[in-house]
């Protein structure tokens, strides 16, 4: 109850949402026809997620979709909180015809559905290439983390080469702990941590800054030769 509290505090969803929806649109001017999943800690978590992202400026198209779990539990007196949580639920609650419809179109890339938001649902054993990134505020552990993480997995012609898990739960410990389960072989170069890719971007751009230390700020005083010479110093 006391991790349902911390994580689904309005103000730390409202943080999430915003850093959600700039990732998204900065992902978005590489690769404009792609999609993104969010995986929320409960139905209710979900439901609000869907409410906050909506509010702010050049949001995605969201989908939520979670089950009404009717006839699962044994009915009993519901509560007028029980009442307030089903009336603010109720509507992401859809017959199967129509989650199926909503699933194919946000599959679909000339459809405008662009963020599915779920809680349980569609974590396993769905398949959509042009989704690009799984942001993950729900605790996963073993097969459940790796069937999740396996639903950016799919590559998608010709901007998607890989995909992203974007971890707001803190599931690195998890993830580390179920690849023991497997051969090395089996994952490696598969997952690569933020502090790696970060080490990686930096050196890239002092190689990128090298390229300029050439002064050129004289090239006016050079004859035609030394410009020669500059220029293929550059190349």
């Amino acid at each position: 109850t006391s991790l349902v509290t911390l994580v689904e505090r309005k103000e730390r969803m409202e943080k999430i949402a915003k850093d959600l929806v700039f990732y998204f649109n900065e992902k978005k001017v590489v690769f404009p026809q792609g999609k993104a999943m969010l995986c929320a800690s409960s139905k209710m978590a979900a439901a609000k997620y869907f409410e906050y992202i909506n509010k702010i400026p050049n949001h995605p198209k969201c989908i939520c979709v979670i089950s009404s779990g009717e006839g699962k539990k044994k009915k009993k007196k519901k509560t007028k909180d029980d009442i307030k949580k089903e009336e603010y639920l109720k509507p992401h609650y859809r017959s199967k015809k129509e989650i199926k419809d909503l699933i194919d179109d946000f599959k679909d890339e000339d459809n405008d559905y662009e963020l599915l938001i779920v809680c349980d649902m569609y974590l396993t054993g769905f398949d959509a290439p042009l989704v690009h990134t799984l942001f993950v505020d729900k605790p996963l552990r073993d097969h459940n983390l790796f069937q999740a993480a396996s639903r950016v997995n799919r590559k998608s012609k010709p901007q998607k080469t890989a995909g992203y898990v974007i971890d707001y739960i803190g599931i690195g410990d998890d993830l580390k702990k179920s690849f023991k389960s497997f051969n090395e072989n089996d994952y490696k170069d598969t997952f690569h941590p933020t502090s790696e890719m970060l080490a990686y971007m930096a050196k890239k751009h002092a190689e990128l800054l090298s390229f300029f230390e050439t002064p050129i700020e004289n090239r006016h005083d050079l004859d035609g030769i030394q410009i020669v010479e500059l220029i293929e110093s550059l190349v």
